[in-house]
């Protein structure tokens, strides 16, 4: 049963993410339908528990490898100029869904306040994974594109960590304050120290000669690992600050194999985020989200049409953002693979230690996922209409072959009308002039099919 397993939950995330292409829907989805329907549960084609502990173990790497790929691609130049709403949705936004979450789980539910209170951190976190896919569909500014993905990039470790934290709470009731405060700053430490110390490696291996091409990037996966372990000895969940801290410190400087590196994480994400939700999803009984009745979907009204809006307006107010951009950051905010993860992780630690709440959070949290999916895909259809938002000046792009002082001038008054500027040229001095300039250098593989169709050689390019 293990191979068959194995075999299912990659033919169907590969099978889900095709469905999810072609209806332009995110991929989540199809992957919780297709592993509900043929999980244990459902079908029987595939069962989860039969993979054992290698299961736990898979989940783990394979938040480590998306948090890490987040962080390779979270966009610095733009999130320097949104640096305001996006602390605020990090720092007030996390304790008003934390707080309106265990409230409305408590209120509503019935839940006990212990699983409450960690079905409210386990709803900080919204799902880049989710997001990006809509967002790469989606007709709105460039302004709420940024707010939106870097607010869930760098909130996924937050609310990790954050669950963390409140199941140590759970399970360790009268512990100190501060013995748990000595634990954060240890947490926090190991996985900021030992994430920069592998983005510096990481570094040192994509610039050097000494491992070609081809290798490269699964030289920077291996660092990720084990990253990630040395980060999770030393201190329990820190791997997960580690793996983003490392994929920021790589995305921190422009270099060469970087563009390669994204596309290969890229991939490796696809298919460990199909799995994991074909596996996550096989586990899920669908008697634990009828059991809820209506008061689970109270919960999670709740959550859309009020916690959200609320944490928006109080996150964004003081930027003064237009009204129309603030009810687009109101309406998406759905929860993905991290808070999947993060609830079958908790959920399991509740059962072997025999605290009340375990299925209802892991039941309650999986409709979460569905709902807030399926209404920021139809937020993203209507709501650019009704907005008004008919062109995004983000997706102007120019292309300017050779670097020189015509293409130097074109190209800054293009990025002064909003424009996005590429500049190719085989020489590499004239890239880095052109990186000095401001404009944005292509990128290795762009360079290289053009060099394919034999750009060194030919004697007119237009």
């Amino acid at each position: 049963m293990v191979m068959t397993t194995i075999v299912a939950a990659v033919a169907l995330g590969i099978l889900a993410q095709l469905a999810a292409e072609r209806l332009r829907l995110p991929a989540i989805l199809p992957l919780l339908v297709l592993g509900m329907a043929l999980g244990p549960h459902g079908a029987g084609l595939f069962d989860p528990a039969s993979l054992g502990d290698v299961l736990e173990v898979f989940i783990h790497l394979g938040v480590a490898i998306i948090l890490f790929e987040g962080g390779l691609t979270l966009d610095f130049s733009h999130l320097v100029r949104e640096r305001e709403p996006v602390r605020n949705l990090l720092t007030i936004g996390v304790l008003v869904t934390g707080a309106g979450g265990a409230w409305a789980a408590h209120g509503l539910a019935g839940m006990p306040w212990p699983a409450a209170t960690l079905f409210g951190a386990i709803m900080t976190v919204t799902g880049p994974t989710v997001i990006v896919p809509l967002l790469r569909h989606m007709i709105v500014p460039r302004r709420i594109k940024t707010i939106l993905v870097s607010e869930g990039l760098i909130i996924d470790p937050v609310g990790a960590v954050l669950a963390y934290l409140v199941l140590q709470w759970i399970q360790r009731s009268g512990v100190p304050l501060g013995e748990m405060g000595a634990e954060v700053v240890l947490l926090v430490l190991t996985g900021t120290i030992l994430g920069f110390a592998g983005g510096a490696l990481a570094k040192f291996f994509l610039r050097t000669r000494f491992v070609s091409g081809e290798l490269r990037n699964l030289v920077v996966l291996a660092i990720l690992m084990l990253t990630y372990l040395g980060a999770d000895r030393q201190a329990s969940q820190s791997g997960i600050l580690a793996a983003v801290v490392m994929g920021i410190t790589v995305a921190a400087d422009e270099l060469p194999d970087l563009v390669s590196l994204r596309a290969f994480k890229g991939q490796v994400t696809a298919l460990v985020i199909s799995v994991l939700f074909i596996l996550l999803a096989g586990e899920l009984d669908l008697a634990s989200i009828w059991s809820l009745g209506v008061g689970g979907w109270l919960v999670v009204a709740v959550l859309i049409l009020v916690v959200r809006p609320l944490a928006v307006v109080l996150s964004v107010w003081p930027s003064m953002a237009p009204w129309r951009e603030r009810l687009v950051l109101a309406m998406t905010a759905p929860r993905g693979i991290v808070a999947a993860a993060i609830a079958s992780l908790a959920a399991r630690d509740l059962v072997a230690r025999g605290i009340a709440g375990a299925h209802a959070l892991e039941g309650l949290v999986y409709l979460s996922i569905l709902v807030t999916g399926a209404w920021a895909t139809a937020g993203a259809v209507v709501l650019p209409r009704l907005l008004g938002f008919l062109s995004d000046p983000s997706r102007r792009r120019a292309v300017l072959v050779g670097e020189n002082a015509l293409t130097t001038v074109v190209g800054h008054i293009l990025r002064r009308l909003e424009w996005a500027v590429v500049v190719i040229d085989t020489v590499p001095w004239r890239l880095e002039r052109a990186r000095g300039e401001g404009l944005k250098p292509a990128p290795d593989m762009l360079l290289e099919c053009c060099r394919a169709m034999g750009i060194d050689h030919s004697e007119v390019v237009m």
